[in-house]
């Protein structure tokens, strides 16, 4: 999607009182887009799903997503799978996930996160209070789960993760099932290679 339609789009987000779902899976959105998408989110107060899913956002993006996280008290689904996040790009969203206690799904699938980017994002796991439904499913997840576990130790609002297709060892899955016995949110959890 050229900026100048994007644009168009994110005028009409801020006066629009209707749309509750926006789905721009691969429309080339890069960080300018989601600085216009941030201000449009600022103000409109009925978009409940946003798909952001295999598209060109890099760090600045991110930014501005955790700004628009911050204060936008509708937003219950987003997904940003297929999206190349980064260490930076995982603090910005692990900010906006201890900020945001609205937001409810969020997939983060297939994003090449990798170990650095997983602890960052779960040290907002540890104090969001609103997410139920967390996807990171295909990411370069080694085999270090602890960051997991330590989450899921205190988070008590999560009820489905989704670490499938990640590398993680057999005994990785120690500390997961240490978390489970603590645990008394999570009904769903996917592990399947």
């Amino acid at each position: 999607m050229r900026d100048e339609v994007f644009v168009f789009l994110c005028e009409a987000l801020k006066v629009n009182k209707t749309l509750t779902s926006l789905k721009l899976w691969g429309s080339d959105i890069r960080d300018e887009g989601l600085k216009f998408m941030n201000e449009a989110l600022q103000i409109n107060k009925s978009l409940k799903t946003l798909n952001l899913s295999s598209n060109t956002i890099g760090v600045k993006g991110f930014q501005y997503l955790t700004e628009t996280l911050k204060t936008n008290k509708t937003l219950t689904n987003l997904s940003l799978s297929y999206n190349t996040i980064g260490i930076e790009g995982s603090q910005y969203i692990g900010s906006a996930i201890k900020a945001n206690d609205t937001l409810k799904d969020l997939n983060l699938g297939c994003c090449s996160l990798g170990n650095q980017c997983l602890q960052n994002i779960c040290e907002g796991l540890k104090v969001n209070k609103g997410l139920t439904s967390f996807m990171i499913w295909d990411n370069s997840i080694v085999d270090d789960s602890k960051f997991i576990s330590e989450a899921l130790q205190v988070n008590k609002t999560l009820t489905y993760i989704d670490l499938s297709a990640n590398k993680i060892k057999c005994e990785s899955f120690e500390h997961i099932s240490e978390a489970l016995k603590v645990n008394k949110s999570l009904t769903s959890l996917n592990l399947s290679e």
